[in-house]
């Protein structure tokens, strides 16, 4: 699905995608097959693509925290919310994951668990359970400057991370080529900076995929722009 009117990519972005493809064969690889990642969802508008790991994670920025109004409502984990439980709420972060968010204006510090999804105001990384929040002494505030560091290396549920490689980003899929050049076409004319390609598979499936990139962070940021432009069911490729 396209959503009508235009949108213009970031010029680092552009200059990604033709200095990666000018490196890349000018050969369609085969076989074509798909990298898995979390599932993105979306939030006020805003699409999120959920970590494969928890691997490395540390990240600094502003912590608020819920209580009574959430208690004892379902959390994206499946788990209901207890507002005197140690967890937290992150975009990102496979959820299960354990952090510990030190307040940098007190040293205060508390290991919790991430079994929800949010916050969705502002700039926020994270969202403490009103427990949580007590322990570091931010209840009055509202909100804190933290350290987010996970404590596990935590993959996401029968997901595995992108291996180093060549991938592009698939919109569209069709039986007949024609057909998958006909789209391509039209794709490519809409993202004139970006190459746009139908791709024949082993399995006979013609793939109209934009994109050859090297880097995994590349592949996700379009993914994710695309995503926004209407193409809700792209999901990268390892060419």
């Amino acid at each position: 699905m396209i959503r009508p009117g235009h949108s213009v990519f970031p010029l680092l972005l552009a200059a990604i995608l033709l200095f990666t493809t000018a490196c890349a064969t000018k050969q369609a690889p085969s076989p074509i097959k798909p990298e898995p990642l979390p599932r993105p969802y979306k939030v006020l508008g805003k699409w999120y693509q959920p970590l494969a790991s928890s691997q490395g994670y540390e990240e600094v920025g502003i912590a608020s925290w819920y209580g009574p109004k959430f208690h004892g409502k379902p959390t994206a984990s499946g788990e209901k919310y207890n507002m005197h439980a140690m967890t937290a709420a992150h975009k990102t972060l496979p959820l299960g994951t354990r952090v510990l968010v030190r307040h940098l204006g007190n040293g205060k510090e508390v290991t919790l668990k991430i079994n929800d999804r949010g916050p969705f105001v502002g700039k926020r990384i994270i969202d403490l359970s009103n427990k949580a929040a007590h322990a570091i002494g931010m209840v009055g505030t509202g909100t804190a400057k933290v350290r987010v560091t996970a404590l596990e290396t935590k993959a996401s549920p029968a997901v595995t991370a992108l291996t180093p490689g060549d991938y592009g980003v698939q919109v569209g899929a069709f039986g007949d080529l024609a057909n998958a050049k006909s789209y391509a076409s039209r794709v490519s004319d809409r993202y004139t900076l970006l190459p746009v390609k139908a791709i024949t598979g082993d399995d006979g499936l013609n793939r109209v995929v934009v994109g050859r990139l090297t880097n995994r962070e590349a592949a996700v940021a379009l993914k994710i722009r695309l995503m926004e432009d209407g193409f809700t069911h792209a999901f990268i490729l390892a060419l």
